[in-house]
């Protein structure tokens, strides 16, 4: 793919990487990156990935340079051989494949530290795909003793297994056995960081970390799966075609930007989108934040307002930097709708047994918030990820509303695990409502990149714009791939009673301009700004496709995304205009002024957004 291509696509040059599947008997193995992006029996997923990160004191992941690698292929066994560099250059390491056409699978990890490094991780980790929840597994201990269990369906703030050494599990008809040797292993639920897996990693969470790896250390890790069918294999039943149900008696989220101090942008550039309205955050334990909210409220003229608060940890000193806030915001006539309020020591993440911290808590701030801004819908929750909401479930019951952020670069920052972050959304909303004894939920930024890093005293640095992982600036911010992106988020909020999410800022690295450019997600947004609030109507796609649909009077309305980098053909039940985001359109009036298309079918290319209508109005036409 041409460089050019490259940049309208994934903003930057990096291309992705080769995806390799390679098949013997009923097992197919795809291969990215020197790891198993995808285990399959006679069709069926059986583990979306085996990989052997090395994780840095921040859980950053270190790059990982390939030496030499081959595959070997005969009638009856594949092999595949990797020799890599990892870890800033102080690990060298090989990772073998032998694969039978008998359904059994042997993976081997051989890694050697050159020079001493300190780590989070360095091993295996398996994913077992979400599609697990609610299935019976059977985890054999180092003891020998047997839990008989199910992979959880309500997302599990803990770990739901430890001290693993094998896995029976049975997925969709097909029956497989894990066996782990060299290391402790134990599970983890990766639905918390919206990962759409279930993780057996090593070593356990609570021995030391960070930890050194001395000179001279080896590390030798095996694991086998068996594999065998039982009876008839299920592949799943998503739709070939895409299809429209009834009105779901809910609207589309009211759709937001989450804004700080540097990321408004030009006042043209928040006028484009009318009464968009701001989540804005303010750092109350900065000693400058008065100055700074200045800027910030100049910038919202009258633009409906809620806002995110950190406060200082301890209570009287928070009390009376939020009365200050209350006396600047009634100054200039501005109460935020909604707030939430968040000490600066809920920003970092804690492990369920580890000891909370001993100052002002997440319910306590809430019921701080709620006595001095009266007025205002109060917010119980967190600004960072699901993870820290479920693991301090109090706090989703402190407020009027529950809220959490989200981003898709925790883990894993190659294209097809952002995407997959999509399938974990809804069961997420559905154990966020669950804590939230149904109180409605509203959303801080949901993202690709990393707004913070509650795991690490810092986010990863990537001046070098590729894909990694815990970095806040993400190059697919700019290219068609974030606005493919954001129509999968906010069609994941479909059946959940999410009332509102911030979806991207003005400017800055979760922008949709810049100086120079438009970006794709800016026409995105515009698009899905248009359904924001009317009678959602339910929509059932593809694998591959996301699709948000509502009716506006006798008009309805939808916004489609290919979330693949493959071209694909939509079947519609009807005719419909329809206009298609397949490159970078530096023009902000394109979506109301492009002519339209009319047909039942739409062609989309790699990551390509398309907007169609049906009735006498285009709902996508005119200002907002």
């Amino acid at each position: 793919m041409q460089e050019e291509k490259l940049l309208e696509i994934y903003g930057t040059s990096q291309p992705p990487s080769e995806v390799r599947c390679v098949a013997i008997g009923a097992v197919e193995l795809r291969l990215e990156d020197g790891a198993v992006r995808g285990l399959y029996f006679d069709g069926v997923e059986v583990l979306r990935g085996v990989d052997y990160p090395v994780r840095d004191a921040n859980w950053g992941t270190y790059d990982a340079e390939t030496l030499d690698d081959e595959l070997l292929q005969s009638a009856s066994s594949l092999t595949f051989r990797r020799r890599f560099r990892t870890g800033a250059g102080k690990l060298v390491g090989n990772f073998s494949i032998e694969c039978s056409s008998q359904g059994v699978v042997d993976l081997s990890l051989d890694l050697e530290t050159l020079n001493d490094i300190e780590v989070n991780r360095a091993g295996f980790v398996i994913l077992h795909p979400a599609i697990c929840a609610g299935w019976p597994i059977r985890v054999t201990h180092s003891n020998g003793r047997i839990t008989e269990g199910v992979f959880p369906s309500r997302i599990s703030a803990g770990q739901p297994f430890f001290d693993i050494t094998a896995i029976s599990q049975s997925v969709n008809g097909v029956a497989a056995v894990l066996e782990f040797k060299g290391e402790v292993f134990e599970m983890e639920d990766q639905r918390n960081w919206s990962d759409a897996s279930y993780k057996t990693y090593c070593r356990p969470l609570g021995w030391e970390r960070p930890y050194v790896l001395a000179a001279g250390t080896r590390i030798q890790q095996s694991i086998r799966v068996a594999m065998k069918a039982e009876g008839q294999t299920r592949h799943g039943g998503r739709p070939q075609s895409l299809s429209l149900g009834g009105l779901t008696g809910r609207p589309i989220p009211e759709l937001a930007f989450a804004l700080q101090n540097g990321w408004q942008g030009t006042a043209q550039a928040l006028d484009a989108f009318g009464n968009t309205p701001v989540l804005l955050r303010i750092d109350l334990a900065d000693d400058q934040w008065a100055s700074g909210l200045q800027l910030l409220l100049t910038s919202l003229s009258a633009r409906p307002l809620d806002m995110e608060v950190v406060v200082p940890d301890h209570t009287g000193e928070a009390q009376a930097r939020l009365l200050q806030l209350h006396d600047v915001m009634c100054a200039v006539s501005k109460m935020p709708r909604h707030l939430t309020v968040v000490p600066t020591a809920y920003l970092k993440s804690y492990q369920p047994d580890e000891a909370w911290p001993s100052g002002l808590s997440l319910v306590d701030a809430a019921a701080m918030a709620r006595s001095v801004f009266g007025s205002s819908r109060i917010g119980g929750g967190v600004l960072t990820n699901f993870t820290e909401l479920n693991r301090c479930p109090t706090a989703a019951i402190a407020g009027d509303f529950v809220t959490h952020s989200t981003t898709a670069i925790v883990h894993a920052a190659d294209d097809l695990s952002v995407m997959q972050t999509l399938e974990a959304l809804p069961q997420i909303f559905s154990s966020a409502e669950t804590l939230g004894e149904g109180r409605p939920c509203r959303l801080g930024l949901v993202s690709i990149g990393m707004r913070s890093n509650p795991y690490g005293a810092s986010l990863a640095a990537n001046d070098a714009r590729v894909r990694r992982p815990m970095a806040m600036d993400d190059p697919r911010q700019q290219g068609l791939f974030a606005a493919a992106y954001m129509v999968g988020a906010v069609a994941a909020t479909q059946g959940s009673n999410v009332e509102f999410m911030a979806l991207a800022s003005p400017s800055g690295p979760f922008g949709l301009v810049d100086a120079q450019a438009v970006y794709p997600a800016y026409h995105a947004f515009l698009g899905l700004q248009r359904l924001a609030g009317h009678d959602r109507r339910t929509v059932d796609t593809p694998q591959w496709c996301a699709a948000v649909a509502a009716r506006v009077g006798e008009a309805e309305g939808m916004v489609l995304a290919n979330l693949t980098s493959e071209p694909q053909l939509l079947h519609l039940p009807n005719s419909v205009r329809f206009v298609v985001l397949d490159q970078s359109q530096q023009d902000a009036k394109w979506l109301a002024e492009t002519t339209r298309q009319s047909s039942d079918e739409i062609a989309l290319g790699p990551y390509v957004v398309a907007f169609a209508t049906r009735g006498s109005d285009d709902l996508f036409q005119g200002r907002l």
